[in-house]
């Protein structure tokens, strides 16, 4: 019997581990994919390829979970900017003036940051990882009560509490009774990116560059975002069935479709460091489970298992670090 089970070691499960643990509790972090040593993508987070925003609050609460971060995530490569002067956006009417703002944006990627957290946090004694396992269903009591989960293999892991943290694919949400449909904002948002590695010619005086879509009639729009390694990931946005492509010409005649001479720089001087990768849709999902009349003891849930946001807004990570520092403060 183990005090606490984690179903998910993404940013969520991490987090919510790290809490738990801090409290006294023995966690065990049960993870579907075997996880990497180092900072690469994995499966289980398909928009991992993608890039992603640490906004200012997350990463001021990421600090006050584990102290120190924000020295790892500069050591790593990892960039903060103010966004009034060092990001360019593009409206349909013209350029965002820049002017200075104290709004930041950490800039690093999703696997950096993932690998970053997991060397500080699954280095804990009363945190036992186990990956290459996925926890298929919940096993309870008369269900009134969580008693743990159950792997896709028959195998039953005992708990007195159980989070899930498995995200917008959680398998566990599916099997509660008396819950209400998610509600959903169907956005029809599809991300197509590249990696390209900075060269002596493509050096960028921007840290990001975007051009936004605008309803209703631009459905095309793009941005590019310095990040660790002198790497810069390029991602061309869809939305309203708009789809970009992911061969090489299409890709390049989409952007040279854009008014935007940053990204076009960019792939005329900039060196591909990696394939094309689609991801979509990107739609907003709310599954209600306040509304249930009966909500099982011992289970919690947080991350996009709870509320899948639309990324363009760069705000899901800083969510999940104050879903963890609530429960943080509830424990307390």
């Amino acid at each position: 019997m183990r005090e606490a089970i984690v179903v998910g070691a993404g940013i969520a499960g991490l987090l919510t581990a790290h809490v738990l643990a801090r409290h006294g509790l023995q966690v065990l972090l049960v993870e579907q994919d075997p996880l990497p040593g180092n900072a690469t993508h994995r499966r289980g987070t398909p928009q991992d390829h993608h890039p992603h925003a640490l906004l200012h609050r997350g990463a001021e609460t990421l600090e006050r979970l584990l102290p120190g971060l924000g020295v790892a995530r500069e050591q790593a490569g990892g960039r903060v900017f103010e966004f009034g002067m060092h990001a360019r956006v593009r409206f349909p009417g013209g350029w965002a003036p820049q002017v200075a703002a104290p709004v930041y944006y950490h800039a690093l990627s999703r696997p950096e940051l993932e690998h970053i957290l997991r060397q500080r946090i699954l280095t804990h004694p009363r945190i036992q990882l186990v990956d290459g396992v996925r926890a298929d269903r919940l096993t309870t009591d008369d269900h009134r009560a969580v008693t743990g989960i159950q792997d896709a293999r028959g195998n039953l892991w005992s708990g007195e509490l159980v989070i899930d943290a498995s995200g917008r694919a959680s398998r566990l949400a599916k099997q509660l009774d008396g819950q209400e449909p998610p509600r959903k904002i169907r956005a029809q948002m599809v991300y197509t990116t590249r990696a390209y590695r900075r060269t002596p010619a493509c050096q960028p005086a921007w840290s990001l560059t975007v051009q936004l879509t605008y309803a209703p009639d631009r459905r095309c729009g793009g941005a590019a975002v310095l990040v660790e390694h002198d790497k810069i990931l390029v991602t061309l946005i869809g939305v309203d069935g708009e789809k970009p492509p992911t061969d090489d010409n299409g890709f390049d005649d989409y952007v040279a479709s854009l008014h935007n001479q940053d990204l076009l720089d960019v792939i005329t001087c900039a060196e591909p460091a990696g394939p094309i990768r689609r991801y979509g849709p990107l739609d907003n999902i709310w599954h209600p489970h306040h509304t249930m009349r009966r909500w099982p003891e011992g289970l919690l849930v947080t991350g996009d298992a709870v509320c899948t946001l639309n990324p363009i807004y760069g705000h899901g990570m800083t969510v999940a670090a104050l879903q963890a520092e609530t429960l943080d403060r509830l424990l307390d």
